[in-house]
């Protein structure tokens, strides 16, 4: 008679590479995250800005008539530290913030978008502010240069399609009012 041999030590080990799998799968946030997650070229993953630091309010200003476009809450960027950083690593902005860089002097800025995941508009302002150039949609990573083209002293980031989006145009003007002093 032949002695029959138990399954059940198979089975075992069948289950605990499953919960072992599941244990990796759960721990890693799930496929769709490990899918959708942008990755350096290395794979490792940036470190996500986790807050806007809101410090004023922006609002657009129709030329034509004086009239409000649109207010936004607004980060500042005043020293080269915080210039230099700008929107990088951000993973998202919603339409109703953005950050305006305050320069010590006017002149011809320009900008790129190394290290930045969103697109953005790029508005450019003269020290009357008046917005003198509009940058749209300005490419995610790119290291394109994105010039004012004339003498700017403010320059103002929005989501990509926001100057779209509320009819915002060179020629038209901002104003702000900060909740601190230029740093």
């Amino acid at each position: 008679m032949k002695e029959k041999k138990s399954k059940l030590p198979f089975v075992l080990i069948g289950l605990v590479l499953v919960l072992v799998g599941l244990g990796i799968w759960l721990g890693s946030g799930g496929s769709e995250k490990a899918a959708n997650s942008p990755a350096t070229p290395t794979g490792t993953q940036l470190p996500q800005t986790s807050s806007q630091r809101i410090e004023g309010q922006l609002t657009f200003i129709k030329r034509a008539d004086a009239s409000k476009i649109k207010q936004i809450a607004i980060e500042i960027a005043d020293t080269p530290e915080e210039r230099n950083r700008g929107l990088m690593d951000r993973r998202s902005l919603p339409d109703s913030t953005g950050m305006l860089f305050i320069f010590e002097r006017s002149g011809q800025q320009s900008f790129w978008m190394k290290n930045t995941y969103i697109p953005l508009d790029i508005i450019f302002v003269n020290a009357n502010k008046e917005i003198v150039k509009i940058h749209k949609y300005a490419a995610p990573h790119s290291i394109d240069s994105y010039p004012s083209e004339k003498e700017a002293l403010y320059v103002v980031e929005v989501v990509g399609g926001f100057t779209d989006q509320h009819t915002i145009q060179e020629g038209d003007q901002i104003s702000f009012n900060l909740t601190h002093g230029p740093s």
